[in-house]
């Protein structure tokens, strides 16, 4: 992989990666898909990058794609359903790290874990954190208030928003951080 931001320039998951994971040492992802926020994750300089993809082609693709950093120990992949594996990702976490989640994992056809990879994460006990998710609009209309409760007991000093970095007029993302949201 090249290091090339200008790949991503105008790209607008970029900036908003750039925006909200300031400050963050660990990119960490369910949803690897190709790879592309994988790359984005160590452009921004990320010490780590964790990231899990259920479909085996596309684990393989981005096991390609990043060899380089998966043996220098900056990208660390795994292969299978996020739930099932989030405490061993979260392993590979100091408690020292500051953590950007970008939680993004849904089968095709269904299934949406985020309320699950979330359960998970409170035994960490992790409040410095900065925690993003994905197609609100299409996997989580019927839960957003289950999942804004189950931020703000994650951390009852988030502030949580919606962001619609498409400007569709569709807040796609909804983002938590101590940080103030502007």
């Amino acid at each position: 992989m090249e290091n090339n931001k200008s790949k991503f320039l105008g790209d607008a998951m970029y900036t908003f990666f750039e925006k909200y994971s300031e400050g963050c040492n660990v990119f960490f992802e369910t949803g690897s898909q190709y790879g592309d926020s994988i790359e984005r994750g160590v452009l921004l300089g990320n010490d780590k990058v964790i990231s899990v993809e259920l479909n085996s082609d596309r684990y393989r693709h981005c096991n390609e794609r990043f060899a380089k950093e998966i043996q220098e120990g900056k990208v660390h992949l795994f292969s299978g359903d996020s739930v099932r594996l989030f405490d061993e990702m979260c392993s590979l976490l100091d408690p020292s790290d500051k953590c950007f989640f970008w939680l993004d994992a849904h089968g095709e056809g269904g299934g949406a874990p985020v309320l699950e990879e979330l359960e998970i994460l409170k035994k960490y006990n992790r409040k410095n954190d900065v925690i993003a998710i994905d197609d609100m609009t299409i996997y989580y209309r019927e839960s957003i208030i289950q999942i804004e409760q189950s931020l703000k007991e994650l951390n009852p000093d988030y502030n949580i928003h919606l962001d619609d970095i498409h400007s569709r007029g569709m807040p796609a993302i909804m983002v938590a951080t101590k940080n103030v949201l502007v």
